[in-house]
């Protein structure tokens, strides 16, 4: 193979050689070590020193192959049968530029293999380093000397050194990060030096800067360094840079030269934004690194920029004088385009301090506020808040001059400030007045009607009408206006309306009704009462809405809104961790299809509905959980015909999902067997639909168990947390968990439950300790089995590990059951059970680490741990160990008798007579 010229197209020769170094890392040795030496006097093996094309032609997976087969040999040979190997190496790089590069390539990937992804095993990886470590100096002044060789080549137009150069600064990229620093600043900083000068040739500037890069990033003893004392210029180009205009222009817009190049290097505008912000950070903090090292000169510079705009500026007089003045213009100005008022309204928020020197503007900040809502102009001077509750009324009048969203918040707003008012008749008697007109209407006749029927309700709300204009054509979007209207407004009252915090403050407001057996006071809101009139409409819509779901009432949609209780691309891409579409702040906006608008109907009204239900215990308390019957109420509502509520939807709403969440378990898992076996290819839009229901189904599952947690456990304060510096992942996870666990309690929810029945006994068998064989088999089985379908993912391994071995160590000397279980695991040595077992039952006599007991228990279950699809059948490569070339031989003590030359007489002779 070194001999034989290689001549045949680019793919055969790199079939050819992938199928050598297939050889090379997994067959047995194709020749002895003899014969191997015997050749390699002449060149090294596989590095061919002619028969290979031109360094230009040669194409680039050719020479990475070739160059990873000399890699395999070294990693199994080097230095023990092959010492001489580094000067075989610099002998070829004599021969021309192709060989010089290929020699590039195999020390670059050794230093990639041992040090960066530590593909050896530690023994052998150990070796090279070591070896590589004592022949630094010579590597370092190779390179070097290579490097300028090509380099004044390369200047005279040889665009074979040019490669050469690039290889050079590659493979030196892969040893300064590791090698010790001497190496790099040896011979006064050659080496940074002429990386430095190589920045201004255009061809190996990248290079040469990323190696820069790597050695200014070092971290060298902590000693005192002279700050630069041209550190100002530095400072000047950083903040030149800041300033370029590459870093601006959206792909997608075409207001910047920038954008041409925005659209080459990033997918679109969510891409840019992110690695915008990153950047941006990163500048963020470079300056603030600059500023603790050289603060003077950081403070001079920002001092000359505030002195030139003081200088600039034009002395205005009294501020004051002149910013009520400004004011007042402003709130004199008139205009419909709504640019210009948007920039009107900025002014009036700048100018707002100013309104406590003339208060007699305060109405009129707010007339000009709420009249440019709707651009109407209303001269109206009352009390204020008087004014904003007249105002809002008015705006209410007309249904179509204000969103829903504005009429939530400007709703939400007046109750926040009704809670100054710290008086709960006077309180109740606002909030009375303010829902009088959303009580009537939701509790109308017609109304109770489309709530209660599920096939009315449809087409209250369009749903089932045929919409010939996707656009603008939206007949019944008023009616789902005024629902939606009456659940926000329902939803603002209950999440806003709040007693005083001060105690005293709430007696004396008469929000105190009596106190609770543990000395709680028990609290009413001004709310409840009609909050409570509104509750069984509310619940007939959520019955209403669950019903919805079912084949006979998803028939009844027409074909323009069929996908009306579909998932919305803003939860699909909540789902699946996308990020949402970015609006610059001068896009136009979105006109969205009627379609949409009924999907996002469907959707913020079921979320709404069950926040109005999970804010009315804190916020009602009392008056929300004494309604009649309210169980029966909540079981006849919200849950009913869960069975056709999607998941997606179930979500606001989590209830005990286990058998339901086993069986998607089952169908996802069978699918994943399926599509193994099958040797179909799957179109983009099923892959994608696949994808977002296992995410959603990993979603519910998770929160699920944290509900459950969260109704059952009442965490308590941990205590004061260990120090962690010395503790790797997993016994801080354990220490974590033990500190957790000490702390926390359970609810009355999770005593309830223990006390039931069906648990009940499963208790009195855990405190017994009077478990079944076969129960704790099956239980430590399941974990393992756990291990196999999630092992492959870092956070599930590590959890389910620490669970495995705390089962092991606490059952293990009662059960030996146990230990069938762990015989039956792949690939595990049963001497090292057996020794395990031993050390476990009797930790009196031997007493091991916490940590050395986990690291071996791992060791004994890795054969449990699942493997990624693209990992089960890769055939393991073992490189094995070679004899030690750096085993410390202990010194022999010597005898005193052949080291003394003395006579039994002078041992009795004193100091003095000698």
């Amino acid at each position: 193979m070194s001999a034989a010229p290689m001549l045949g197209p680019g793919s055969v020769n790199g079939l050819g050689l992938l199928s050598k170094k297939t050889g090379s890392k997994n067959g047995k040795k194709a020749k002895n070590r003899a014969t191997r030496n015997t050749k390699s006097n002449k060149n090294p093996p596989y590095l061919p020193p002619e028969g290979v094309c031109p360094i230009l032609e040669e194409e680039g997976h050719i020479k990475d192959v070739l160059s990873r087969i000399v890699v395999e040999i070294i990693k199994r040979e080097w230095p023990q049968h092959w010492p001489d190997m580094l000067r075989e190496l610099e002998s070829l790089t004599k021969l021309g530029e192709v060989q010089t590069e290929l020699v590039m390539f195999v020390l670059l990937r050794v230093a990639e293999d041992v040090v960066t992804f530590q593909t050896l095993p530690a023994q052998r990886r150990r070796d090279i380093q070591q070896t590589l470590s004592q022949y630094m100096d010579k590597l370092f002044g190779f390179f070097l000397n290579i490097l300028q060789q090509n380099v004044n080549k390369y200047r005279k137009m040889a665009k074979a050194h040019c490669r050469v150069g690039i290889a050079t600064l590659n493979t030196l990229a892969g040893y300064i990060d590791w090698v010790a620093l001497n190496h790099i600043t040896s011979d006064n900083c050659r080496l940074l030096e002429m990386l430095c000068l190589l920045l201004s040739e255009t061809e190996l500037q990248l290079e040469a800067a990323e190696c820069l890069l790597i050695a200014v990033s070092r971290k060298g003893s902590d000693v005192d360094i002279e700050i630069p004392n041209n550190y100002g210029k530095y400072l000047e180009a950083f903040l030149a840079f800041t300033t370029h205009p590459s870093q601006v222009g959206f792909p997608s817009k075409y207001d910047s030269p920038s954008c041409e190049y925005s659209r080459m290097d990033f997918d679109g505008d969510e891409d840019f934004n992110a690695f915008f912000n990153s950047f941006r950070a990163q500048q963020g903090e470079v300056i603030r690194s600059s500023c603790k090292l050289v603060p003077m000169e950081a403070f001079h510079m920002a001092g000359e920029w505030l002195h030139y705009q003081l200088n600039t500026s034009i002395d205005v007089g009294p501020t004051t004088y002149d910013g009520v003045k400004l004011l007042q213009e402003v709130l004199n100005y008139e205009t419909r385009d709504p640019l210009i008022l948007s920039c009107v309204l900025t002014n009036v928020s700048t100018f707002f301090p100013f309104v406590k020197y003339r208060t007699e503007f305060l109405p009129q900040v707010l007339s000009k506020l709420f009249a440019s809502v709707t651009f109407e102009v209303i001269e109206e001077s009352k009390p204020c808040f008087d004014m904003l509750y007249n105002h809002v009324k008015q705006l209410f009048s007309n249904e179509m001059l204000l969103t829903q969203m504005e009429k939530c918040a400007l709703m939400e707003a007046l109750v926040l400030v009704s809670n100054q008012f710290k008086c709960y008749e006077k309180q109740k008697i606002f909030l009375e007045e303010l829902m009088g007109a959303v009580s009537t209407r939701w509790l109308s006749g017609e109304m109770t009607q489309v709530l209660s029927d599920p096939g009315m309700f449809v087409s209250f709300v369009g749903a089932d009408q045929t919409i010939t204009d996707p656009i603008t054509d939206d007949p019944c979007g008023i009616n789902r206006s005024r629902i939606s209207f009456c659940v926000y407004t329902i939803l603002g009252v209950v999440k806003r309306a709040r007693w005083p915090r001060e105690l005293e403050e709430a007696k004396a407001g008469g929000f105190v009704v009596g106190y609770a057996p543990n000395g709680n006071p028990i609290f009413r809101n001004p709310c409840s009462e009609q909050v409570g009139k509104l509750l069984d409409n509310l619940l007939a819509l959520i019955r209403t809405h669950n019903n919805l779901f079912s084949p006979e009432n998803s028939a009844r949609l027409s074909e323009t809104f069929s996908k009306a209780f579909d998932m919305m691309e803003v939860e699909k891409n909540a789902v699946l961790g996308l990020p949402q579409p970015l609006l610059d702040l001068y896009d136009s906006p979105v006109y969205k299809t009627v379609l949409e608008r009924m999907q996002g109907f469907f959707c913020t009204l079921y979320d709404n509905c069950y926040h109005i239900l999970g804010n009315a215990g804190p916020s009602l308390e009392q008056d929300f959980y004494n309604i009649p019957s309210l169980a029966e109420k909540l079981v006849n509502s919200a849950f009913i015909n869960l069975v056709f509520v999607p998941d997606y939807r179930l979500r606001p709403m989590l209830h005990i999902l286990s058998a339901r969440l086993n069986q998607k378990w089952q169908i996802l898992n069978q699918k994943t067997s399926d599509l193994c076996d099958s040797e179909e290819s799957l179109e983009e839009g099923q892959v994608s639909q696949e994808m977002l229901e296992e995410q959603l189904l990993r979603l519910v599952t998770r929160e699920v168990v944290d509900l459950i947690c969260v109704c059952c456990i009442m965490k308590k304060g941990a205590e004061p947390p260990v120090p962690k510096d010395d503790l790797d992942e997993e016994e801080m996870m354990a220490t974590d968990a033990s500190h957790t666990h000490a702390s926390d309690e359970l609810t009355e929810l999770g005593k309830c439950l223990l006390k039931h029945e069906v648990p009940g006994d499963g208790t009195l068998l855990v405190i017994g300790g009077n478990l079944l064989g076969d129960a704790v088999s099956w239980f430590f089985i399941s974990i393992l089995r756990g291990l196999h379908v999630h092992g492959q993912h870092e956070g599930c391994s590590v959890a389910l590990t620490q669970l495995a071995f705390v089962v092991y160590e606490a059952l293990r000397p009662r059960y030996s059951e146990l230990k069938v279980v762990m015989e039956q695991i792949p690939n595990i040595q049963k001497e090292d059970l057996v020794q395990f077992d031993m050390k476990l039952m009797n930790q009196s006599q031997h007493k091991i680490s916490d940590k050395k007991r986990k690291d071996y228990f791992k060791r004994l279950i890795s054969g449990s741990f699942g493997k990624p699809l693209g990992q089960q059948f890769k055939k393991e490569v073992h490189i094995k160990n070679l004899p030690s070339l750096f085993k410390k031989t202990k010194p022999e003590a010597p005898d005193i008798l052949d080291t003394e030359k003395v006579e039994l007489s002078s041992l009795f002779t004193s100091a003095d007579d000698i």
